[in-house]
């Protein structure tokens, strides 16, 4: 699965594009308070167990998505990023090459 560079916010962070996810995963200490949705949803992890996450709005800036995305916050998640199969996100052997 690759990995990139982005942003989220004024930060860099690394990003996995994974085309076996159905949503957004964003590393918990990126996220602003008032970035908060106030919402939380369950998830279903890739072994099958069910965790329950916070729900965020934040602006990212990646090679596979730039814009608004709805994701779920986890403390310690692989990668400060995962791009999963949402709207608008460019598949994973299609990066935006000219970003920088």
């Amino acid at each position: 699965m690759p990995v990139v560079k982005g942003c989220v916010g004024d930060r860099n962070v690394n990003v996995l594009r994974d085309t076996g996810c159905g949503g957004a995963v964003i590393r918990k200490d990126l996220v602003k308070e008032e970035q908060m949705t106030g919402t939380i949803q369950r998830c279903v992890l890739a072994d099958g167990s069910v965790v329950e996450a916070a729900v965020a709005e934040v602006d990212v800036d990646t090679p596979y998505y730039s814009g608004a995305i709805v994701a779920w916050c986890f403390d310690n998640p692989s990668y400060d990023l995962i791009l999963g199969n949402i709207d608008g996100v460019r598949r994973a052997d299609d990066p935006d090459t000219s970003w920088i």
